[in-house]
């Protein structure tokens, strides 16, 4: 449910321009600036009288909930980032009570597309400072360490990475946990001294759930996970603020001698086709009409394809082995000399077998090394050769 207040105060020109005023300079400031906007917003938005409130209800599309469940038993971990709306340019900055207020949204919605359930461990990181981050994803790191610990009976090493390949999964109960992190927390959590540590800790979560994020920092999650962790990632999106994130996770820009590049990656990018637009879809490798889509995309038409991958390379080997094999059999036959025998004389007939052989090579590179036997078999054989009767 997206809620719009409407309220209303009469303001003096004076007080107006001396707040005014104030505004102008804590936006052109270099410290502390969001937290003096914060202030003089809080300033100003005081004894309004409402007038009325207006209220969107913004439902999911069907069968995301299964769609997504189906997913997560399939093995494939599902970040959600969500908030594309940058609080300079709506004019809209949050205090403390509406961070928390999102957050519990985000959750709520978490919770209705199923990648959030009841006994999932969940921490939420919201610190506003580098400081406060670092305290809180190193408190998260030691909750995780226990409880697995517990659970698991292992004792893991914290000087190491953790990874869920080193730890025993006999105990199939565990709950799991799940990462809420907000936008500015995000901020300090892709710096270069925490990004290594916010990566290890969420590929140990079933879900991650990062709000309030910009599409600048969309990109940059897709391209921490390509650049230090050895798995595919697939990024979904429906605006023009999924942009950047599909293209992060489509190619990457290759700078040589001045000169910029554009590589393709082997991971994918799929544009949802609403009334957001389309260029989330012009900017992806593939289109599709809603998200429930996604489940037969990747679990039937993904297998299919694996499968036709695998059918292709064992025919690729084979026809490789043959067309080599043809080859190898001539230089033999010729004592490597490249030259072909013109005359052997077999039941007092002059024939050519090399001649035979030569234009199956030449004019039929798909026969089997069955027929190339038979032919030179019954060729050396027989008195004619006629071309025209030739058929593999």
């Amino acid at each position: 449910m997206r809620t719009l207040c409407l309220a209303w105060k009469e303001l003096d020109a004076n007080v107006y321009e001396i707040w005014s005023n104030k505004l102008k300079q804590a936006a052109a400031s270099m410290q502390n600036r969001d937290e003096q906007m914060d202030q003089l917003y809080e300033e100003i938005e005081r004894d309004l009288l409402l007038i009325g409130m207006t209220a969107i209800e913004d439902k999911l599309q069907d069968r995301v909930p299964d769609c997504i469940e189906n997913l997560a038993l399939a093995g494939i971990k599902i970040w959600m980032l969500t908030g594309d709306k940058t609080g300079r340019d709506s004019r809209v900055f949050f205090s403390v009570r509406f961070r928390i207020l999102f957050s519990e949204t985000a959750e709520n919605i978490g919770l209705s597309c199923r990648l959030l359930t009841d006994d999932m461990i969940l921490k939420k990181i919201e610190g506003d400072t580098e400081v406060d981050v670092r305290r809180e994803l190193d408190e998260f790191r030691t909750e995780m360490i226990e409880n697995i610990e517990e659970y698991f009976h292992v004792t893991i090493d914290k000087e190491k990475r953790m990874h869920w390949k080193d730890i025993s999964s006999a105990n199939n109960d565990f709950p799991g946990f799940c990462l809420l992190i907000t936008g500015g927390a995000l901020f300090h959590a892709l710096s270069e001294d925490l990004k290594l540590k916010f990566l290890e800790l969420s590929t140990m979560c079933k879900s991650v759930i990062c709000c309030r994020v910009t599409p600048l920092q969309k990109a940059q999650v897709v391209e921490l996970i390509m650049n230090n962790d050895n798995v595919a990632t697939l990024a979904i999106g429906d605006g023009a603020n999924d942009v950047s994130m599909i293209q992060s996770s489509c190619f990457f820009l290759l700078r040589i001698r001045k000169k910029t590049f554009r590589i393709l990656e082997a991971h994918i990018g799929i544009g949802i086709s609403g009334q957001e637009g389309r260029q989330a879809v012009l900017a992806s490798d593939f289109s599709i009409g809603q998200f429930q889509f996604l489940e037969r995309l990747l679990l039937v038409h993904g297998r299919w394809s694996y499968i036709r991958i695998g059918k292709f390379l064992k025919y690729f080997f084979y026809k490789t082995f043959a067309f080599t094999f043809c080859q190898f059999w001539f230089a033999i036959y010729c004592g490597f000399s490249a030259q072909v025998k013109r005359e052997i004389k077999i039941d007092e007939e002059n024939i050519s077998i090399l001649d035979n052989f030569r234009f199956i090579f030449c004019d039929n590179l798909q026969c089997s090394l069955y027929n190339i036997s038979c032919f030179s078999f019954r060729n050396s054989r027989s008195s004619q050769f006629d071309e025209n009767s030739l058929c593999l």
